[in-house]
């Protein structure tokens, strides 16, 4: 297909449990019933965010958590085929190759299984020098250390509030109110989420710019009619499969990348398709890359 989307969370690693050693398949006996919705994934999709982390199960039996997820990165250099973005280099042949393998962007999960009081910011800036470029909220004290990160002309973070209750994600949109520079420095997003529209602080979230990763389901026919009941007010708006991750369920019309994009096209204008497809998610990826 010459459409491909950008897939705001996809949990791409996990469809190797039971043929690496990085996980223990009891801990996600899920699974393996649902690999068939990473097939074809590559050549349907322009680039993906693929978060880093474990299952509550596997956490509990890790007694070094750096190396347990310095672990998962190296199995995602090493697994996942196309290339992974990190910087303006990366983010010059991610623009000028729309046909090339699907790309990476990687995403931190779990910081409070993670995240040391006494070494909080030398932690969050080895991981960024590793590649991770999206940070999963666990703490609204992470905002001011994240906002660190980066450098003014090059690749600077961003921030994944879904992870966070509604009270919280109220507080930390009103971190990033309250001094307007700190957008600039930290970009704000939810990655996977069943939201209404109307949710106040959603529509603050798109507000200030930033995005928010529209969550497939329950049906192609529902999905569709959600996004045009918005009468194309689609700005901040991504879409985000959440493929082999959270619980499963059916999808119909929307178990593929290949059949979110053949039930979108017939379905949606041409400009909408375009903006939630991949145009609005474009602005986070030149972000985390290039500033």
């Amino acid at each position: 297909m010459s459409f491909r989307i950008i897939d705001l969370r996809v949990n791409w690693l996990l469809q190797y449990v039971g043929e690496i050693t990085t996980f223990d398949p009891h801990d996600y006996p899920d699974i393996k019933p649902r690999l068939g919705e990473v097939s074809g994934y590559l050549q349907d999709t322009l680039a993906a965010i693929i978060p880093c982390g474990r299952s509550s199960a596997d956490w509990a039996k890790q007694t070094d958590p750096d190396q347990a997820i310095s672990e998962i990165f190296t199995r995602v250099e090493a697994e996942f085929p196309g290339r992974i973005l990190i910087g303006p280099d990366d983010y010059e042949r991610f623009a000028s190759e729309p046909h090339s393998l699907c790309w990476a962007i990687l995403q931190l999960d779990d910081l409070d299984k993670l995240i040391k009081p006494t070494d909080a910011t030398q932690q969050l800036s080895r991981w960024f020098d590793r590649g991770v470029r999206i940070f999963r909220l666990t703490d609204l004290a992470q905002l001011d250390l994240l906002a660190q990160l980066g450098s003014v002309t090059g690749p600077k973070p961003a921030v994944d509030l879904g992870g966070l209750d509604p009270e919280s994600v109220n507080h930390a949109l009103n971190w990033f109110d309250a001094d307007p520079s700190r957008r600039a420095r930290l970009f704000p997003m939810i990655s996977h989420l069943k939201f209404d529209f109307h949710d106040f602080s959603i529509k603050r979230l798109r507000k200030l710019s930033g995005l928010v990763g529209l969550a497939l389901g329950p049906s192609a026919t529902e999905f569709c009619a959600q996004i045009e009941a918005l009468n194309e007010e689609v700005s901040g708006i991504a879409l985000s499969s959440g493929y082999l991750g959270g619980e499963a369920v059916a999808l119909p019309g929307l178990g593929t990348v290949e059949e979110v994009i053949r039930s979108l096209t017939s379905r949606l204008d041409d400009a909408i398709l375009q903006s939630i497809g991949h145009q609005n998610a474009w602005k986070l990826i030149r972000h985390v890359t290039s500033g």
